[in-house]
């Protein structure tokens, strides 16, 4: 979810304001758990990276010309034995 509100797709392509606060949740695939964020912002021609830990990512959006957010997950979850 973005800010409470279910996307009809894994990716908001659109303008945000700056300064505005973002959350993000993702509903995570049978025995995944999203274990953090990496952060992508770009400013200018430079691209930084951040990452962060937590199910949900809580930021204000910040200054940049491009953003992109990836949860990051967990190892698929082997608890049936099954190797």
């Amino acid at each position: 979810t973005f800010n409470g509100h279910r996307l009809s797709e894994a990716r908001f392509k659109g303008q945000y304001f700056k300064n505005h606060p973002i959350r993000l949740e993702v509903q995570a695939a049978e025995g995944r758990v999203v274990t953090g964020w990496r952060i992508l912002r770009t400013k200018g021609r430079k691209t930084f990276i951040e990452e962060r830990t937590g199910a949900i990512l809580t930021m204000s959006m910040p200054s940049c010309s491009r953003l992109a957010i990836e949860p990051l997950f967990s190892p698929p979850d082997d608890s049936d034995g099954l190797n």
